[in-house]
Formats: structure tokens, sequence, C-alpha cells
């Protein structure tokens, strides 16, 4: 059944290339409705999208949706590209955030290993509060793309000229944290988040060296986003395919300094 949706963007993850015949690349959007529960979108080939479309992060959007086939995730939605999307309030960031916290941290959070605990189709998305975060860790893979997506990419069309084909991450970031759950293990969740991606590819054009675009990477995600001075919460949610919980966004405001009242 279609309907229109009104949600905050909180979360982009990095784009993909994309199997399904006339989308050629997609980004998964997520983000919180007014009443507080959440929403995913995909595939949103972000790229192809009018100006007037693409919107940001913290930014309410509109647009009509269906329930996602062969997704069991209670969050996820497909856009139907009728109507477009409507892009409404940007929420300006104040000094601690506190119109943005208003929306996307709850009264209560779960901890990281009570999502590990959910079945698959009870929730797929959250946020979560790190109790101490160890390191950003970095794992150098291929940067070739599987064979399935270079058949897409020599496909004649869209990446003739009107897109610049992806470029694959040579690297897997991960944090290392733990949550407030009193025996927690301690955790390793893959990043997502599609500002990383960019921050890296910036670096390294500006560097000319991918251990120093590398470095960025790890002082943006560690030293400065989860600094002592930040209150930083993780933006977490699972994969399709075998609903592993990844990182897929930071919410990382300045710590509002405590008073007696507090």
């Amino acid at each position: 059944m279609r309907e229109w949706l009104e949600f905050l963007v909180v979360v982009k993850t990095s784009p993909l290339i994309s199997t399904v015949i006339n989308v050629p690349e997609h980004v998964c959007t997520a983000g919180v409705k007014r009443d507080g529960s959440w929403i995913r979108i995909y595939p949103v080939s972000f790229r192809l999208l009018h100006e007037s479309e693409k919107f940001h992060k913290y930014q309410w959007i509109e647009l009509e949706v269906v329930k996602a086939k062969g997704d069991k995730r209670p969050e996820s939605y497909r856009p139907t590209n009728s109507g477009g999307i409507k892009c409404k309030e940007f929420i300006e960031p104040d000094e601690y955030w506190q119109r943005r916290r208003e929306y996307v941290i709850p009264p209560s959070m779960m901890t990281m290993c009570e999502y590990n605990r959910l079945e698959r189709n009870i929730c797929s998305l959250g946020v979560v509060k790190p109790y101490k975060i160890f390191e950003v860790r970095e794992t150098e893979v291929s940067s070739e793309w599987p064979e399935k997506y270079k058949i897409v990419l020599q496909r004649p069309g869209i990446f003739d000229g009107s897109l610049t084909p992806l470029r694959k991450m040579p690297f897997e970031f991960r944090y290392r944290f733990t949550c407030f759950e009193a025996k927690c293990p301690g955790h390793s969740k893959l990043i997502l988040d599609w500002e990383l991606s960019n921050l890296y590819w910036r670096e390294l054009s500006r560097l000319g060296c991918k251990e120093k675009a590398v470095y960025s990477v790890k002082y943006k995600y560690l030293d400065d986003l989860c600094g002592t001075k930040k209150d930083t919460h993780f933006f977490v949610g699972t994969d399709h395919l075998y609903g592993n919980w990844m990182v897929t966004g930071v919410f990382a405001p300045k710590k509002r300094p405590y008073t007696l009242f507090d």
C-alpha cells in the first residue's frame, strides 16, 4: 500500500552499485518520524536526484513509499518515485544540538548488547551510547568491485556521462567499543557512514597518500567525534542479508556543561 511519509534524515550510508535494472547505484537512508519511530528507505540513487531533491542530514523530507518486498526488517520501505522528494525544514545545529537531540535521542536507550540479542524481524535501526571507545581500526581490502558490480558498470547508459562511476573504498573502518551493559564483551562494528568515505577520498586527493588519508579518517572519527568534549552516540542498523549490526552514523554534539540542577 502506498503512503506518504515524513521523516527527519539522520543516516546516509555510503553509496553502492546496484544490480537492479534502472537503479545504477543506491544509498540507504534512514531517519525518525515525528513520533520517534525509525524508517529506512532504499534504493535511492542520490547522485541522480534533481538538485531540489538532494536532501541533507537533519532535514525533514516527505515522499511516497511502499513496504519493501523481500525485506523482513520492519522499518524498510521503498520510494515509489511518484511525486518526488519534498525537502522541508533543515534543523540547524545549535550549540548543543538540542533541537536535533529532541528527535533522535530517545528518553531511554537500549545497549549495543541488547540490540545484538534481538530477533532480526523485531528491530533493525536504533541509537546507542558507547561507554568506552577504544579505537577506529582500518582493514585494507580490495579496491576492485566484485564481478557482479563490474558488469553493471559496463552497461551502456548512465555511467557513460551522467555519473562518474563509484570508486570502491580500499579500506574498511570499524569502531571498537563497549556499551553500558554490565558484562559487555566489547563490540567491533563496521562504519558505513557516507561522510567517512567522502572524507577518505577528499584527503586522498589533497594529500596524495592513502596512509595519510586513513590517518585523517581515524583522527576525525576517533579524536574529534569521540573526543572528551563530545556527547557521542552511534546510529546503528542491520544489513539486509545477514542481520549484522553496523554503525551507520555518528551523533556528536558538544557536551552540555553540568549544573547543580542536573
